[in-house]
């Protein structure tokens, strides 16, 4: 006769707390696997970003534009952020998906390689003709859609990003020139030279070029005066009258 343990529990019981337990050992790493095949899917173009994506979720992406150069993910990312980000109530969510909306719009400008080969030239000592100002800035304008240009404007520290460094993306003295540069883009009419036209003649754009002002006065902290890298921000930033 089989005598039955006063200890013994139903296998059902064992299975489920042994399935528990696995659920809550592997829900952080089910999270990332969940947000790097969401961004293999867009990639393919099968699948699209939900309308509440996470920090969490935000930040992996942001991560993965960065280093592959996606402009498609990476737009997809700014739009979805940027529609997101008015309705986020939580103040520290809200800089979180600020960060990571400006960060991918870097990406998704694709201006970057543009205003790099411009900064060398300084750093060669040729100075850029008036057209290749002009080409330039068109070129950017043209790239930077309306939501690129919210997004950027996002590290204006009055309205957006107020400490850097408390928000989990990291954001380069670089990537803050160049959103600055976006936004003053924005507002040139075409064929205008960004070293001389009077920025002022339209008093509707004052609010996107005082933003720009703040956002490379943000740039420069983040360099040293006198270096090599502040040499070559205050020459970019110049050209665009921004300091």
């Amino acid at each position: 006769m089989r005598v039955r343990s006063r200890a013994s529990v139903p296998i059902d019981l064992i299975l489920a707390c042994a399935l528990a337990g696995a659920l809550a050992f592997g829900l952080a790493g089910c999270q990332k696997l969940f947000t790097s095949s969401l961004a293999e899917s867009m990639a393919r173009g099968s699948e699209s970003l939900p309308s509440d994506l996470s920090v969490d979720e935000a930040v992996n992406l942001v991560d993965k534009v960065r280093t592959s150069g996606d402009v498609k993910l990476a737009g997809e990312l700014v739009g979805t952020l940027v529609a997101e980000i008015p309705t986020t109530t939580d103040a520290g969510k809200k800089q979180e998906l600020e960060a990571a909306a400006a960060a991918a719009a870097i990406v998704a400008s694709d201006v970057t390689s543009s205003i790099t080969t411009l900064v060398n030239s300084y750093a060669d000592g040729t100075i850029p003709s008036d057209q290749t100002l002009v080409d330039l800035a068109k070129s950017i304008k043209d790239k930077s859609s309306s939501d690129i240009v919210t997004a950027c404007s996002y590290l204006d520290p009055t309205t957006g990003v107020g400490d850097p460094s408390a928000v989990q993306v990291s954001i380069s003295a670089t990537e803050y020139a160049i959103a600055a540069v976006i936004i003053m883009a924005s507002v040139l009419p075409d064929g205008a030279n960004p070293s001389t036209y009077n920025y002022g003649s339209d008093p509707a754009n004052a609010a996107k070029v005082a933003s720009a002002e703040r956002i490379v006065s943000e740039a420069i902290k983040l360099t040293t005066p006198g270096s090599s890298g502040y040499d070559l921000l205050k020459s970019i930033s110049e050209k665009f009258q921004l300091m």
